[in-house]
């Protein structure tokens, strides 16, 4: 009788499904308080204190610049443009997601579980639950595969199975199913990327320019820092 009594009335709102949406002139902000960082040394975006700081769907902006480019493509022999499209993919590990929590009568917390990065899980695992890094010890165990999928913005069960540890007083495990991992975990980004290229005609680099944009999903986060300092990497350009 009383869910008879509850009238619930949604609002559409305008989905924002690429990059190029999300970063169009005029595009619906996601998130009202979300602030562009600069800093290859950041993931993600950060939060205006002040409410009626201008929000924006671009989490952080990375710049690298060495030499003159244009003056590169003036000098090169043959220029090429090309623009590369990729989509969301699952890195598909073989082993889902797992991990065991002890949370133990003296308040220390035990986590054994499938990561990359114990010390972002340490980290992520503290903030979350508001304890302090010295309570907390991770231990990696052997994994089945991560291919960046269980590193440090893996954190989903582990927070979790500590919280049930403290109310049940016994060590909890918790286990993702293949259904789960699909739709729970983060998959790598979609992206567009384009890219200029000059060169001499014995197939020597002079320069290049490129743009990388990196879908993060609904919330700040994304591989754009790496992407942009190895995009590179195997090239020698004067």
């Amino acid at each position: 009788e009383a869910l008879e009594l509850i009238d619930v009335q949604y609002e559409v709102l305008q989905p924002l499904l690429t990059a190029d949406e999300a970063l169009a002139d005029g595009a619906p902000a996601l998130h009202d308080r979300l602030l562009t960082q600069s800093s290859v040394m950041f993931r993600v975006g950060g939060w205006g204190e002040d409410e009626n700081s201008p929000a924006s769907n671009l989490a952080l902006r990375i710049v690298s610049q060495e030499g003159d480019v244009e003056k590169a493509f003036s000098e090169s022999d043959v220029v090429v443009e090309r623009k590369f499209r990729t989509k969301p993919v699952h890195q598909g590990y073989i082993e889902p997601q797992a991990t065991t929590a002890f949370w133990n009568k003296d308040g220390k917390l035990t986590v054994w579980c499938s990561t990359q990065q114990l010390f972002a899980f340490r980290d992520h695992i503290s903030a979350i639950l508001d304890m302090p890094l010295g309570d907390i010890t991770v231990v990696p165990l052997e994994i089945g595969g991560g291919f960046g999928g269980k590193g440090q913005g893996g954190v989903y069960l582990e927070p979790v199975a500590a919280v049930l540890s403290r109310k049940s007083g016994v060590a909890v495990k918790i286990t993702m199913t293949r259904s789960e991992v699909f739709m729970g975990t983060g998959p790598t980004s979609g992206t567009l990327i384009e890219v200029k290229m000059g060169a001499k005609s014995d197939g020597k680099l002079t320069g290049v320019k490129a743009r990388l944009i990196f879908e993060a999903g609904a919330f700040p986060g994304s591989p754009v820092g790496g992407g942009s300092r190895t995009m590179l990497g195997p090239y020698v350009i004067p």
